[in-house]
């Protein structure tokens, strides 16, 4: 009886945890998506999973979230037209 005891307890531990974590399949990192602030989730445009709003690339299935002004060298997102900090028009992928 002790021993299911200590199964269901562990059990139910593992199921917690992992619900709280999602493993990033690249690198093997753990990002706990929890502990983030809701208004920095995004959901990747291609594959749906939630992601920080700060990546650049998606860590579930590689999707560029952000590129490149390739006058300035900010960081521009995938829906701009043109850059907001020196102008220039932004090359559609």
């Amino acid at each position: 009886m002790t021993l299911l005891g200590l199964l269901i307890v562990f059990l139910l531990l593992y199921l917690i945890v992992s619900r709280r974590r999602e493993l990033s399949p690249r690198d093997g990192s753990v990002i706990d998506i929890e502990s983030v602030p809701v208004e920095e989730i995004i959901s990747c445009p291609k594959c749906g999973n939630k992601v920080r709003d700060d990546y650049n690339t998606c860590p579930h299935c590689g999707y560029a979230l952000k590129i490149k002004c390739g006058q300035c060298g900010r960081e521009l997102n995938l829906d701009w037209r043109a850059c907001p900090y020196c102008g220039t028009a932004v090359n559609p992928k």
